[in-house]
């Protein structure tokens, strides 16, 4: 479904042997009632009922566009690949996994926000979990729908800000060539990667409403940034992105407390059995390369606090919710924020 009137908008779906929740995802799409849609899909050379599923909604109501891989790509070049199928009039696009869905305003709602300022280069919303329930979020601000890109980046590193939401996020299509490749080809998360570099180059807007649903959030807690399979990347993206989103200052400080927290962390997974040694040597030496090795007085903090801290854990007691500073205020006189790109 096309109407010049709006700016064109891509939902891009990769999707491999997707066949158990993929017409969720199709119908989710089809429900839209944003008037210039186009749904992308690629199929990673699926295995199972795919390629029937994507046959029966060829005719819908919002046009259907579907590749196909001859060979299975890599994650990461699959959504690359995903990415570059979408025509060059494509005023936003966003990326919806196989088996997650949208409200049927979802769309038009994050456009609207784009649209009404210039510089916004990424739209994201609230999700739930594919059951409905909400993560623990940190919550932004809602007195206003326009953040500064600084603050959110700043925001994510410090923990005041819930990742959760970075996959499900409108970006505008003119930043799709602001790097290349636009997803780092050589990490796990690369969605996460990848709007770190859009807030250093553009401001973030969000609708304070649930607008999607994730199959990956099984349950209503919410990802944490020091978690052992996440750090080291959280880590990589600190040193990529920190220098370019940050002041030296700024990012000393923000640096700095990562380490303390990444280190403090470390010990504490260490002497209440959440990870194996061979697991421990890895984030140790990670730290250490990078002059962080934890101290002595550090090590022997940790495992004195080590027993209550895990029964806090087993608990489930969450700490106090954080709010986000507000630094900068949005950069609302840029006309395009592709035209900041380093």
């Amino acid at each position: 479904m096309r109407d010049g009137s709006y700016p064109l908008v891509a939902v891009v779906t990769p999707v491999r042997d997707g066949a158990p929740h993929l017409a969720e995802t199709l119908e989710s799409v089809q429900a839209q009632d944003y008037p210039a849609l186009l749904h992308v899909v690629l199929d990673n050379a699926s295995t199972d009922a795919t390629p029937s599923i994507l046959k029966a909604y060829a005719a819908g109501r919002v046009q259907l566009a579907v590749w196909r891989n001859r060979e299975p790509l890599r994650r990461a070049a699959n959504w690359e690949t995903a990415i570059h199928q979408i025509p060059a009039e494509t005023g936003y696009f966003r990326l919806l996994a196989a088996g997650d869905r949208m409200r049927p305003d979802a769309i038009s709602r994050m456009v609207a926000v784009a649209e009404a300022s210039p510089n916004v280069g990424a739209v994201g919303t609230l999700v739930a979990g594919s059951a409905g329930l909400v993560p623990d979020y940190r919550l932004l601000p809602t007195d206003r729908t326009v953040f500064s890109g600084h603050d959110i980046a700043a925001g994510l590193f410090r923990d005041e800000v819930n990742p959760v939401w970075v996959r499900h996020v409108l970006v505008r299509a003119s930043l799709l060539h602001h790097r290349a490749p636009y997803f780092t080809q050589t990490l796990h998360h690369v969605d996460l990667d990848s709007f770190f570099s859009l807030m250093c180059v553009s401001d973030f807007g969000f609708v304070h409403e649930v607008l999607g649903w994730d199959r990956a959030l099984l349950s209503g807690t919410r990802p944490d940034v020091y978690d052992p399979s996440l750090v080291l990347e959280w880590m990589q993206a600190l040193n990529r992105y920190g220098p370019l989103c940050f002041t030296p200052d700024e990012y000393a400080r923000v640096s700095a407390r990562f380490y303390r927290r990444y280190t403090d962390t470390l010990l504490t997974w260490r002497y209440t059995g959440r990870i194996d040694a061979d697991v421990y040597r890895q984030h140790l030496g990670a730290l250490t390369e990078r002059g962080h090795a934890p101290s002595f007085g550090r090590s022997l903090a940790a495992m004195l606090k080590s027993v209550p801290r895990s029964l806090r854990i087993r608990r489930g007691k969450a700490g106090p919710k954080k709010k986000l500073r507000i630094e900068r205020t949005p950069h609302m006189l840029r006309a395009d924020p592709a035209s900041a790109a380093p």
